[in-house]
């Protein structure tokens, strides 16, 4: 009995942690993201996808995108009382982001450009007014143009 306690409150306290994916707009909501795309021969071999807080997948750049590409937005908590938002990125890896901005009324939320250069490289650069840091996220194959 006293397991099965402690596992409920594990859960609990899990449930109300402050960390959380973001929030992704609804499929009829127009994007505010920025994205723009290469003219390389080089293109991603498969998606470059994002995990939402729903259990969607936001893809950013979708299989055969041009490379260098890049993808700026804000990305929202979920709730108000959020310390830090955690974009997970498939299996390239988790960036949590306790650099968060709240405007009046609104969510807290935390700005970010992610590129993939020719190569494939995945890096974060979390907006921040003091300093411009990236972060490497990992590595996406890439195929020439045409090949499939």
């Amino acid at each position: 009995m006293r397991h099965l306690l402690i596992v409920a409150a594990s859960l609990l306290w899990l449930g109300s942690s402050p960390a959380q994916s973001p929030r992704c707009a609804a499929d009829l909501e127009p994007s505010l993201a920025s994205v723009k795309t290469g003219d390389s021969e080089n293109q991603l071999a498969e998606d470059l996808i994002l995990d939402c807080f729903d259990g969607r997948h936001l893809t950013l750049f979708p299989r055969g995108t041009r490379l260098p590409a890049s993808y700026e937005d804000s990305f929202a908590a979920q709730e108000e009382d959020a310390e830090e938002i955690q974009l997970h990125f498939g299996d390239l890896g988790l960036f949590v982001s306790d650099k968060l901005h709240k405007a009046p009324g609104g969510l807290p939320h935390m700005k970010a450009t992610i590129r993939v250069d020719e190569a494939g490289l995945v890096t974060l650069t979390e907006w921040d007014p003091d300093e411009e840091i990236v972060i490497p996220i990992g590595s996406l194959p890439v195929e020439k143009a045409g090949a499939r």
